[in-house]
């Protein structure tokens, strides 16, 4: 150490400050050398940064390349389903075309079996119609003949007022009996089991429009663009019956469309109208009853260019029996029993008014048992415009070939039905099948008893509608046994 300190004493201040210099130019280097590695550790910090940078976005360009395919075959895809969804709407269209033209096919072919039917029972009618003449003018000769007897008798013989009045006594047998009215249709029949004779009904002979019974407001000078066009409220093979609206009074109607330019179709149109008219004559001068039963007819309008007639009637708000026996099975309910007894006794009345007049309806069916906006029933004819129920043709007996009691009995018959189907839901000999042929249906009419209504409905109720069911229509309920009813005279006294 001594030996140390002395050198260091020995040494000049120039030598000293020659060291400090070196040392010091030393530290610079020695950080210039650490400056350069550390520029050199930044740039290939940089240049790894730099290369990741390049891979991340080979990546992402990858991943977008893989993205596009996959849009691309996404789009392929839904082309091709977008296709075969048009391949299978044209399918469809087309299979609706198909349909739609073996519909009017099988269209076409009912109506032309209707027509070779309604021709039949035409020639039918008029050969019947042909003996009947013949027979008539036959019992007017006999008449007359005996008639001239019974003179050369009288002033040959001068028999006393006894046996003169003896001899007389089968003149009063031809005395005009009361007349009975009859409506005819083409409808679902109401069949009466026992009567054989069955021959269709066609119009009687008319050339010109002559209204006999027209009722006291019904209108013959009103057109049709009187008239506002609402909604249809039924359709079949005589026409249209549509809503309508007067427009200057405003006044809801109905009217119904009818074919008038053969004279077949003028003929029909005017039976129509006298039947409506005179029908609803004789119930409204009745004082058996303060409502009527029946649809107002308020007029008819021609439309010569379309060779068209609008019978213009009365509006009922409510629909038909039809559609609320409908309404009930799709929302799956039931009647109750006292809205049963309130329909019932109504429906009744409507017959009884009919018949205590010597009317008979002779088409009575759900579809022709109108409903009011306060639910009252009102009778109708629209089945005339309406197509056949279930397929099976109805034919409509004749005036004059059973006896009065046994006509009567057909409304009962088909008030029946519709109780039946009122509290069943089904037709008590079809039971909800459309396929079956004319003749099974008559046979189950004849032969078969309608299954037994469920038992939840009390007793009184499934044993009346059996009443109305009797195969014998002698022994068969009448109208006025029905209004002696207490659950009917009850009903009645509410409204």
């Amino acid at each position: 150490m001594l030996f140390i300190s002395n050198i260091n004493k020995n040494l000049s201040v120039d030598d000293i400050e020659d060291n400090t210099q070196q040392k010091q130019e030393q530290k610079k280097q020695q950080e210039y050398q650490k400056e350069q590695e550390q520029e050199k550790v930044q740039e290939q910090e940089k240049e790894q940064e730099q290369k990741k940078e390049q891979e991340y976005q080979k990546e992402q360009e990858k991943k977008k390349e893989q993205e596009q395919k996959k849009e691309q075959e996404l789009e392929k895809v839904q082309q091709e389903e977008l296709e075969q969804k048009k391949e299978f709407e044209q399918k469809k269209e087309q299979d609706k075309e198909l349909d739609k033209e073996l519909e009017k096919e099988s269209q076409q072919e009912k109506e032309q079996e209707l027509e070779k039917q309604q021709e039949q029972g035409k020639e039918q009618w008029k050969e019947q119609e042909q003996k009947e003449e013949q027979q008539k003018e036959q019992e007017k000769e006999q008449e007359k003949e005996q008639e001239k007897e019974q003179e050369k008798e009288q002033q040959k013989e001068q028999t006393s007022l006894s046996h003169f009045s003896e001899q007389t006594a089968p003149d009063n047998l031809h005395q005009p009996q009361p007349q009975i009215i009859e409506f005819s249709s083409q409808n679902l029949p109401s069949p009466l089991p026992a009567i054989q004779p069955q021959i269709p009904t066609i119009p009687y002979q008319i050339k010109e429009i002559e209204i006999e019974n027209k009722e006291e407001n019904f209108n013959t000078k009103q057109k049709k663009s009187d008239f506002e066009q609402k909604e249809r409220l039924g359709k079949g093979g005589f026409g249209v019956v549509r809503h309508v609206i007067e427009i200057g009074t405003q006044l809801n109607a109905a009217w119904k469309e009818l074919n008038y330019e053969t004279p077949e179709e003028i003929e029909m149109v005017n039976k129509e109208i006298d039947i409506m008219n005179k029908i609803y004559g004789i119930v409204k001068n009745s004082n058996s009853s303060s409502f009527i039963h029946i649809v107002k007819p308020l007029g008819l309008i021609i439309d010569e260019k379309d060779h068209k007639a609008f019978l213009v009637m009365e509006y009922c708000e409510g629909g038909d029996l039809n559609s609320y026996i409908k309404d009930m099975i799709k929302k799956g309910t039931e009647i109750t029993v006292e809205k049963f007894w309130e329909i019932f006794g109504q429906l009744g009345s409507s017959i009884f008014q009919l018949h205590s007049h010597g009317i008979i309806h002779g088409d009575l069916k759900p579809l022709n048992v109108l409903l009011t906006k306060d639910f009252k029933i009102k009778l109708a004819d629209f089945g005339l415009a309406r197509e056949l129920q279930e397929g099976i043709t109805s034919t409509t007996l004749r005036a004059g070939t059973i006896k009065p009691k046994q006509k009567f009995a057909t409304d009962i018959w088909a008030c029946g039905i519709m109780l039946y189907e009122l509290l069943s839901h089904k037709h008590p000999f079809t039971l909800g099948q459309t396929n079956i042929s004319q003749q099974e249906f008559m046979r189950r009419v004849i032969y078969d008893n309608p299954p037994e209504l469920p038992h939840h409905y009390p007793e009184n109720m499934r044993n009346l509608i059996k009443a109305m069911l009797v195969k014998n229509p002698d022994q068969r309920i009448t109208a006025e046994d029905i209004m002696k009813i207490p659950e009917v005279i009850a009903s009645l006294a509410k409204k």
